[in-house]
């Protein structure tokens, strides 16, 4: 994973890490370095969001962080700035920075050559940025849904099974009928 402790590296210009089986979260210290022009850490398993930091960089001009595992917003900030990713933000606004869910490129946002395209039909996106469409299964998206609603924190016996046993029907909270089809979902809501 990025370790966080490149954020006091103040001088650094230039993060280039695609294709280096990197998972974990992008620390939000890096989107706050004033020097760093260039971040690729494209094509690797990065899940988690993208901190408005990165939107408020003023040398950023290189974002590249399509094919991992983002979800959420991307900052509008980043979205708006058109020295980003050969300023292609000003003709494609957030699609320049990732495809959104439902749609793909071959780079994982839109570029010049390739703008982000809807999915065929019965497929989809699992995450932002997607370089391809898949058909998603019913295991798929309760995974999707235990990483946004923030699973690896819940109570020990609330994410009992989640995403480690393989029949999500013997997830902690998860009932399916007789096919195996989900009935209900049931979990606690937090409020922080």
């Amino acid at each position: 994973s990025l370790p966080a402790e490149l954020g006091t590296l103040r001088n650094l210009q230039i993060i280039h890490a695609k294709e280096n089986l990197l998972s974990g979260t992008i620390p939000a210290v890096i989107g706050v370095l004033p020097s760093l022009t260039w971040f690729d850490v494209s094509n690797n398993n990065i899940t988690g969001t993208i901190d408005s930091s990165f939107g408020l960089s003023p040398s950023l001009v290189d974002f590249k962080v399509g094919g991992n595992r983002i979800h959420g917003k991307i900052p509008v900030q980043l979205c708006l700035n058109n020295k980003v990713n050969e300023g292609l933000t000003s003709k494609y606004g957030c699609d320049a920075i990732l495809c959104p869910l439902g749609t793909y490129s071959s780079a994982g946002f839109a570029t010049s050559k390739s703008e982000c395209k809807p999915c065929p039909s019965r497929k989809s996106s699992l995450h932002l940025g997607a370089s391809e469409c898949v058909r998603i299964t019913q295991n798929q998206i309760l995974g999707m849904f235990f990483d946004v609603m923030g699973g690896e924190s819940w109570d020990e016996g609330e994410r009992r099974g989640w995403k480690t046993l393989p029949n999500e029907c013997d997830w902690a909270g998860v009932s399916c009928d007789d096919n195996g089809e989900l009935n209900t979902l049931a979990f606690q809501i937090r409020h922080t």
